[in-house]
């Protein structure tokens, strides 16, 4: 029999990514910044890049709430044979801090997978290793569109940050339930 597989991005799909970077800043400035855009077109790029350097190593990725059914997803898909693989951008060999963060995470709350990857290519390494995976959950929508490319099926979870055109193969979803109702049709 072979091996079922599915993939699901970290930040932006198993956590409320990019709201979490944003009440980082708006904590840490004292603003009331709203959105990812909101951040980027009212805080100089140098000073954008040291606010994340800060939010990498403080420690609250390790402490951010799971999106909403994420946990319960997960669960299901285990309990029906998958194997979850979870990939990540996040610079690990720039910030190891970063990979202890992910991992506390995933262990205190519980959140059930088979393999952990982080890559700046997170979507090449992962077909390296599952090239037969059924499906991937991601929030950006380049990389959507070049998993669709390649033939595979992804669900695409509509963010502020995402809009425009998809690939045939990929599915905007507005919550992880409807990732079970399709996975499941």
């Amino acid at each position: 029999m072979e091996e079922k597989v599915c993939v699901f991005d970290i930040d932006g799909v198993l956590n409320y990514y990019p709201q979490t970077w944003v009440n980082f800043v708006n904590e840490t400035l004292g603003t009331k910044f709203r959105t990812l855009d909101g951040v980027k077109h009212n805080v100089t790029y140098a000073h954008y890049k040291k606010l994340k350097e800060q939010y990498r190593v403080s420690g609250v990725k390790a402490e951010l709430k799971p999106r909403n059914n994420a946990i319960y997803l997960l669960n299901w898909l285990k309990k029906s044979g998958y194997t979850i693989v979870l990939i990540s951008a996040r610079p690990v060999q720039k910030y190891p801090c970063l990979y202890e963060q992910t991992v506390k995470w995933l262990d205190s709350r519980g959140i059930p997978h088979d393999n952990l990857i982080f890559s700046d290519t997170k979507q090449f390494e992962v077909i390296k290793y599952y090239p037969f995976m059924e499906f991937m959950v991601e929030d950006n929508r380049l990389i959507a569109n070049i998993m669709s490319k390649l033939g595979y099926k992804v669900f695409l979870m509509n963010n502020e940050y995402n809009k425009g055109a998809i690939g045939e193969n990929v599915r905007r979803v507005n919550n992880l339930l409807e990732v079970k109702k399709y996975a499941s049709a």
